[in-house]
C-alpha cells in the first residue's frame, strides 16, 4: 500500500492520536516522515498548539497544511481503509511513560536515636 509513496510529511502540535502511531501509519502508507519542514515537504499536518516557526516555514516553501481531521479524510479518500490503526500496540518504549513511585522515608531504629544523644553529650 503505497498511497503516499514519495511524499514527505511533517507532524506538529498536540494530536488526538499518539504522534508515534500517526508517523508509523504514514510510513506504512509509503510516506517519508520528517521532523522539520524543508523544501521537500509535501504536507504539514497540524494538531493543537502549533508553533509559528513551522507554519511560517510551510508558507515560505509552499507546502500544503492539513489539520489532523483533514489528514485523516485525505488518507481515507485515497483508499487507506485497510491500514490497521497502530495505536498502543506498536508504540516504541520511549513513548510509554512509567509512573515512578515515591519512596517513603524510613524511620531510624531506636538505637540510632540513642547514639545521637550520646554524641551530643561531651565528656
Amino acid at each position: 500500500m503505497d498511497l503516499l509513496s514519495g511524499m514527505t510529511v511533517v507532524f506538529t502540535g498536540k494530536m488526538n492520536r499518539s504522534r508515534a502511531a500517526m508517523e508509523q501509519e504514514a510510513t506504512l502508507l509509503g510516506a517519508n516522515v520528517e521532523p522539520r519542514v524543508t523544501s521537500r515537504t509535501d504536507w504539514l499536518v497540524t494538531g493543537k498548539r502549533v508553533g509559528r516557526t513551522k507554519i511560517n516555514k510551510a508558507i515560505e516553501v509552499g507546502c500544503r497544511q492539513l489539520t489532523e481531521a483533514q489528514y485523516r479524510q485525505e488518507i481515507t479518500t485515497r483508499g487507506a481503509k485497510a491500514v490497521p490503526p497502530a495505536e498502543k500496540a506498536e508504540q516504541p518504549q520511549s513513548a510509554k511513560r512509567k509512573r515512578k513511585r515515591k519512596k517513603k522515608a524510613k524511620k531510624p531504629p531506636a538505637w540510632v536515636k540513642d547514639l545521637r544523644s550520646e554524641k551530643s553529650i561531651r565528656f
